[in-house]
């Protein structure tokens, strides 16, 4: 089955170097940033340096996908809060559409749900011009839009019909969600799958933890589970980001190497 890496999984390496790598680890696609703002806290925001694919870089990212036969998954991220500035996502969106990018990823960060979901109304006609659908992230760091129900709840209340909502492993345990939450879901409404791996029953540092995953498989998630009860047209990412060992030396090159059979290893349990 085709699975996408994403350039979360080694952000100490560029886009171009990410396209390689996931071409010699047998990937079909990417996932990329092509909007990149800063992570909106209750501090004010915490900008994680994610490396983009700029107007500059694109013509030898173009050339560097043609070359080793990849393509585009989902370009992130586009967090839409009280008074989203549309029309600064519009470079990032026209990047993604010249790229033939799947979808664009948004973060909900604005409370009141009508308001909000006409945001994501208007943010996926907007995606649309440029071939886009539209993936929404849940995650406890945004209360806004901390779980899978929540997610769902502004996708009814938007009315768009391409808007899904995007399974990262993480936000699932983290959420206190399960896979059988999952499978209750409208399996319309689910787009994408994001593998990673971690203990669960502790409280952590959520943040630090998003950057310092585990490979898949070698935690607590119920990855098999997870993967089982998902619609078969979900696609898969690989977003396993290993600071630590990045941190101890390990070369992003074996890094995403242990990512990928990690996470194949689990999709072939899960019958993917």
């Amino acid at each position: 089955m085709d699975i996408a890496l994403h350039q979360v999984t080694a952000l100490d390496i560029g886009p171009l170097e990410l396209v390689d790598m996931a071409a010699d680890n047998g990937c079909a696609r990417v996932c990329i940033f092509t909007n990149a703002p800063a992570l909106p806290t209750e501090d004010g925001g915490v900008d994680l340096g994610f490396p983009m694919v700029t107007r500059t870089l694109l013509p030898a990212f173009q050339a560097k996908l043609a070359e080793r036969g990849l393509a585009v998954g989902n370009i992130e991220f586009f967090p839409l809060d009280i008074d989203p500035p549309f029309e600064q996502y519009r470079e990032g969106l026209a990047i993604g559409g010249e790229l033939g990018a799947v979808r664009a990823v948004v973060h909900m960060f604005d409370p009141d749900l009508d308001r909000g979901a006409a945001s994501l109304a208007r943010f996926a006609a907007m995606a649309a011009e440029y071939g886009l659908d539209v993936g929404i992230e849940f995650m406890p760091l945004s209360p806004a839009c901390p779980t899978a129900g929540r997610a769902a709840d502004y996708i009814r209340a938007s009315g768009d019909g391409n808007v899904r909502i995007g399974v990262d492993a993480l936000h699932l345990a983290r959420s206190g969600g399960s896979p059988a939450d999952i499978a209750a879901m409208d399996p319309s409404m689910i787009g994408y799958c994001q593998l990673c791996d971690g203990p669960l029953g502790v409280k952590s540092d959520y943040l630090a933890e998003a950057l310092d995953r585990k490979v898949p498989g070698t935690g607590d998630f119920p990855l098999v589970e997870m993967i089982r009860v998902l619609p078969l047209h979900t696609d898969f990412d690989i977003e396993t980001p290993l600071l630590g060992l990045a941190n101890a030396g390990v070369s992003a090159v074996e890094r995403v190497r242990k990512a990928v059979e990690g996470a194949r290893r689990v999709m072939q349990e899960g019958g993917r």
